[in-house]
């Protein structure tokens, strides 16, 4: 909020703005709303609002002519605003959720030396979550004191309060090593900086298809020119210490010293983003700093994985439900030999690759990255990347994080289920990382985890890994995931700040994550990653196969009869939407029916778009209020499917149209037979 330093001046209508005037008719209008029974509500507040405009009309006639005339201008249009308001309103169920109105006392506002134009709907933040019912939109201009306009009114978000939502701690047994949990450290002490594997050199290595192959493996050998000119072969990592030890002083020389031991790739592999990055944008100062500072604590870091992780990492394969738990400063340690691109085997694209099915791990991809779009995504990406690394160099986090595979083999019979929608929370404001802690946050992931983020892409996903950059290490050992599987990833920190989304993503500055840490030393941030399927016809995700595979790949991440689960709320949005064609409404109600299946309330983010809330809101609503269950639900969205998306009508009414068609003139025809 801003804060004025100017004395009180003395209250009189000529200098209140209309966005002051409209905000205390809301004060008496909630005074007027909370006097009201049920029954005569929308009669008592309509009146009531006709006369506080009317008294308000009267007391403007003192002014003079021209600001007499704009003052009543403007107050004829807030009560147009308030027909409208009240028109939304009678359409909500429960007045108390739908848009409730804060008292405002503008003299207590004067008194604290703020004005009522601050109270605005600002940009979340991390700290901050949009609970406050009384909300307007961000003003353009503030210098003027007196507005001709009233400022628009909407909420921010709809539904149940996030606070009411289900949310609890984890219930956790004691850490354990077991047949479907690897854990890579060898003591389980799990308090801060305890957590770190013993710093022996007692290396075991597992160079197999079950496990991943690490650089520092002695099985890891590279062909080498003999003196004879022919080819022999020699430990990798001495190739890689011998090249990573010299003295590397710009983007040239880490490009010498990667395709040291990369040789087959020098001329597939290109550095172009890389070295415009160093050239252009960024400044002497931060160039000096990377080379002298921190890409030789980077270095150190890397050359240390025989020491950190002296345990086999194991893959987690198709089909196979496991989890790995490691430390922060194991991954951070994996993490720069990804970015020294030190993983073998993992390049080759060709289809009989051993890594065919997995996502990418080096960075080299992210090094080639250009264009015009690339190039700009490439900078911001690397900037927050890179401020990853510093931080962990400069100050090693202790904690632990935890990656799970999770496959089932039975799903609820969609067509029968007598379930009933759970709590909806919509909100157009704020984003799942910042209002969902505590609750499952949901990753709109690619099949291959992470998706572009080692290349150009920077949406939901890609946004997510850079911003904790942990989680790109799931793309080390996880492989491409099927229709009946998700991966969970429990305790990842958040380093970085951003605004902005795909070519206009910027990195904007350092974040001091403060969530707390369970038993096992994870922070209490459970992201969960599913894929939805990429339509290229829009058509074709109302197909009963395609409906049946979004809810079961719903189903099997909100699944919660696991050891360590338990049914708190889970913080979404447009899944699958946007580049990959869903419709939002639809994924909005498939998630909802999901959620429903295992008794978890939905707290749904639109990422700014206020008109999805409004819709999705409605549409809740309005099934709660016929009472339909999972089975109605299927049998609308097949119903749907065959009357509207098949028929040749050139305007086709969307989902939530026909929601109401459909329902209401069952209701009309049950009416007629009784």
């Amino acid at each position: 909020m801003s804060h004025k330093n100017s004395e009180p001046q003395p209250k009189r209508l000529k200098q209140l703005s209309i966005l002051e005037v409209f905000a205390v008719h809301s004060q008496k209008r909630s005074n007027s709303f909370d006097t009201s029974t049920k029954s005569n509500r929308g009669k008592l507040k309509q009146r009531s609002e006709n006369q506080n405009i009317t008294s308000t009309k009267k007391s403007v006639m003192d002014l003079d002519n021209t600001e007499q005339s704009k003052l009543l201008q403007a107050l004829d249009d807030c009560e147009k605003k308030m027909d409208c308001l009240n028109a939304d309103e009678e359409q909500c169920l429960d007045p108390k959720i739908r848009m409730p109105t804060e008292n405002v006392d503008s003299q207590s506002f004067e008194k604290k030396g703020q004005s009522l134009e601050s109270i605005v709907c600002e940009e979340p933040t991390a700290s901050r979550t949009c609970d406050s019912p009384l909300l307007f939109e961000s003003q353009k201009s503030k210098d003027a004191s007196l507005s001709l306009s009233p400022t628009k009114q909407e909420p921010c978000w709809l539904g149940t309060a996030i606070k009411d939502l289900q949310i609890s701690p984890t219930p956790l047994r004691p850490l354990e090593q077991s047949q479907n949990h690897t854990v890579l450290f060898g003591s389980f002490k799990v308090s801060q900086h305890e957590s770190n594997p013993s710093q022996s050199n007692n290396y075991i290595d597992a160079w197999d298809g079950k496990h991943v192959r690490l650089p520092c493996s002695p099985k890891s050998l590279y062909p080498i020119m003999s003196s004879d000119n022919g080819e022999s072969l020699t430990e990798r990592w001495g190739m890689i210490e011998a090249a990573l030890l010299i003295d590397i002083n710009s983007s040239i020389d880490l490009e010498e010293a990667i395709l040291t031991y990369n040789s087959r790739n020098a001329k597939q592999w290109s550095f172009k983003g890389l070295h415009s990055f160093f050239a252009e944008d960024v400044d002497m100062e931060y160039r000096r700093d990377f080379f002298e500072v921190t890409l030789p604590k980077m270095i150190q870091l890397a050359l240390r994985l025989p020491f950190l992780l002296n345990k086999p990492i194991p893959l987690l394969t198709a089909q196979k439900s496991h989890k790995i738990t490691m430390t922060q400063q194991q991954i951070a340690c994996l993490l720069c030999n990804a970015f020294l691109c030190t993983f073998p085997r993992r390049n080759s694209k060709q289809k009989n690759a051993e890594y065919v099915e997995y996502p990418d791990i080096n960075f080299n991809r992210l090094f080639a990255v250009g264009g015009r779009y690339g190039k700009q995504i490439m900078g911001e990406k690397l900037k927050t990347l890179l401020h990853y690394f510093k931080r962990v160099t400069d100050d090693m986090p202790g904690g632990n994080i935890t990656f799970e595979r999770r496959a089932l083999d039975e799903f609820p019979h969609w067509s029968q289920s007598p379930c009933e929608l759970f709590r909806l929370h919509v909100n157009s404001v704020d984003r799942i990382e910042n209002a969902g802690l505590g609750m499952l946050q949901v990753d709109f992931a690619n099949k291959f985890i992470g998706g572009g983020v080692l290349g150009a892409g920077m949406v939901q996903e890609e946004i997510r890994f850079c911003i904790c950059p942990e989680l790109i290490i799931s793309r080390l050992f996880t492989e491409k995931m099927h229709d009946n599987e998700c991966v969970v990833i429990t305790g990842v920190e958040q380093f970085s700040r951003y605004s902005g989304y795909a070519e206009t993503y910027k990195w904007d500055g350092n974040f001091l994550d403060t969530t707390e840490s369970d038993k096992w030393g994870r922070r209490r941030t459970k992201i969960l990653a599913i894929d939805a399927i990429h339509f290229r016809r829009k058509s074709d995700q109302f197909t009963p196969s395609n409906l049946k595979r979004e809810l079961n790949k719903a189903f099997s991440g909100f699944m919660c009869n696991y050891d360590d689960d338990e049914p708190t709320a889970i913080a979404t949005g447009n899944w699958g939407c946007g580049a990959f064609g869903g419709d939002p409404l639809l994924k909005g109600l498939l998630q909802l029916m999901a959620a429903a299946a295992v008794g978890r309330d939905l707290c749904y983010f639109s990422f700014h778009d206020s008109q999805l809330m409004s819709d999705l809101f409605e549409m809740y609503t309005f099934i709660k209020s016929k009472k339909l269950s999972i089975s109605n639900l299927w049998y609308t969205l097949t119903k749907y499917n065959s009357e509207v998306i098949h028929s040749e009508d050139e305007k086709k009414e969307n989902l939530l149209e026909y929601l109401h068609r459909l329902h209401s003139e069952y209701d009309d025809t049950t009416d007629e037979e009784l």
